[in-house]
């Protein structure tokens, strides 16, 4: 999930995944990388948090832990 989209932010879809109680694992990957953005995140129920750039072996190694 990137925190910069078009109609409603990452915070809002992260938000309402959750209130619905959608418990898909959530992989946060933004430009955005200030400690109080990660922690709002984790507070809001993402799983992960990668700030960009990132590496294809970070992510496949979340990816890989979430779906175990």
């Amino acid at each position: 999930l990137d925190l910069m989209l078009p109609d409603i932010d990452g915070f809002g879809v992260l938000q309402k995944a959750r209130q619905q109680e959608i418990m898909t694992p959530i992989i946060v990957l933004t430009a955005l990388s200030d400690l109080d953005i990660e922690q709002n995140c984790y507070e809001l129920g993402a799983n992960a948090f990668l700030p960009k750039p990132f590496t294809f072996s970070e992510l496949n190694t979340w990816i890989n832990k979430l779906l175990d």
